[in-house]
């Protein structure tokens, strides 16, 4: 650019300098001046405009205390300690330091607030990844698996064992312990198994109503997945807005008399006690498990959901109960009179049948319900003795125990469900009216005979 003397000013249209007291020049002067002010003009719009994109409202600071991972604003996944996560913390902290007095109001509130959003669940919210080497474990910041015995390893499996359990707080409201202790017995380790199950994708039936309350019933239930599993959030939360959900699905499902579950009529999800057994098959029924279980029964081949039952026939005969003896393998001889001989696959003659019963093979989770129900007023107390790991032929690898559900009381109908929970090889009982507490053998070995439930994962 051409420059000139400090008395002159460069005319734009001629290319050469004027004198500024001469009338070009003194309109040159005054334009340049008008253009600067209209220039700081858009900057302090600008600086408007920012402002406002770092201001949040009450409903978007509730969406983001909901899913701490997305930007209630524009969508995007961010990560915690970055500027962003800060600001956003900085910003909503005098909405959510206002709310921690009625948390199942907010409950409700987070639902309303992302069930605005037609995006599958899948895409907006953090994969959990399980499936790294045995050498390595998963980054969440780099989204990688690294070595246990590198600086970022160490530090991973530092916080993992330091990781305190008393921020579950899930409570017990209107009998739903059995909810409760199901889905902390689920959620309280990471599976990408598990999180495929309710979650991988976004929920669909071809039957609008029952669309429209899975759809709540997914998002409610990624809510507790979220206060369970990833959140350190000590708030107290309750399951009361999923239960009515699923009651109202549940409604739909059996209104031509089809589909039920209850036996009685004046059961229902929102306030009886159930059994977990019965809301695993309620579960089936919304989500449709996939048939992950293969079973050879005498070289009849089954496949099945990862829910499996011991019916209570074979507990009354005993006062213990050894799970070993029928998983994965199950033999055993029938016999008859001297008068009535078999003949078996080698062609030989006998007085026996021999059958054989074998779980061949699963995915990554196993449920065994003990079902000790002798009708409605009694109940089976034979003591249940299981292994910690169990492996099935044509797995490659063997599912460690990872939850123990307990029904306490005399009935059926009665008493209060808990679960033992297993955390860096010890255990603590959960319980939705008194919280965590850790447990000794002795504790464990006296609530054998209250043992239904086992759960087996990787």
């Amino acid at each position: 650019m051409k420059e000139c003397p400090p008395d002159k000013i460069l005319n734009p249209v001629s290319n050469r300098c004027v004198l500024k007291t001469g009338k070009i020049g003194k309109n040159l002067i005054n334009k340049k001046s008008s253009i600067s002010i209209s220039k700081d003009k858009d900057k302090d719009k600008d600086k408007d405009n920012n402002k406002d994109k770092d201001e949040y409202t009450k409903d978007e600071c509730i969406e983001w205390k909901n899913n701490k991972l997305v930007n209630p604003k524009s969508k995007r996944k961010i990560q915690e300690g970055k500027p962003t996560y800060n600001k956003i913390l900085k910003n909503c902290s005098k909405f959510l330091n206002s709310s921690k007095t009625n948390s199942k109001t907010n409950s409700n509130s987070n639902f309303n607030s992302t069930s605005k959003s037609n995006t599958s669940i899948a895409s907006s919210l953090k994969i959990i990844k399980d499936k790294c080497p045995e050498d390595k474990i998963y980054n969440v910041n780099s989204k990688r698996c690294v070595l246990k015995t590198g600086k970022i390893g160490k530090e991973i499996l530092e916080k993992m064992k330091n990781k305190s359990l008393s921020t579950i707080n899930l409570k017990y409201d209107n009998n739903s312990c059995f909810v409760d202790t199901l889905f902390v017995s689920l959620f309280h380790f990471k599976n990408k198994y598990i999180y495929d199950l309710f979650f991988k994708n976004k929920y669909y039936n071809n039957n609008p109503i029952l669309n429209n309350y899975g759809t709540k019933i997914q998002k409610e239930l990624y809510n507790i997945y979220n206060y369970i599993n990833i959140n350190d959030n000590k708030d107290i939360k309750y399951c009361s807005l999923l239960r009515s959900y699923l009651n109202k699905f549940y409604l739909e499902l059996t209104k031509n008399n089809s589909n039920k579950i209850f036996k009685n009529d004046y059961d229902n999800w929102i306030n009886s006690q159930s059994d977990v057994y019965e809301l695993l098959l309620f579960l089936d029924k919304i989500f449709r498990f996939n048939y992950d279980i293969t079973i050879n029964d005498n070289n009849n081949i089954i496949k099945t959901t990862f829910i499996y039952q011991i019916p209570v026939e074979q507990l009354i005969y005993s006062n213990d109960f050894d799970i070993s003896n029928i998983i994965p393998i199950k033999e055993e001889k029938l016999y008859f009179d001297d008068d009535n001989l078999f003949k078996n696959d080698k062609g030989e003659l006998v007085n026996y049948f021999e059958k054989k019963y074998e779980i061949t093979k699963s995915n990554d989770l196993f449920y065994i319900h003990i079902f000790r129900n002798l009708d409605d007023i009694k109940k089976n107390k034979t003591k249940i003795y299981f292994p910690f790991k169990i492996k099935f032929k044509d797995n490659s690898y063997p599912l460690e125990i990872k939850s123990v559900i307990l029904h306490k009381g005399h009935t059926p109908n009665s008493g209060h469900y808990t679960t033992f929970i297993k955390h860096n090889t010890k255990w603590y009982e959960y319980d939705d009216l008194n919280g965590l507490s850790k447990i000794n053998n002795d504790y464990f070995k006296k609530n054998r005979k209250n043992i239904v439930g086992l759960l087996y994962s990787i």
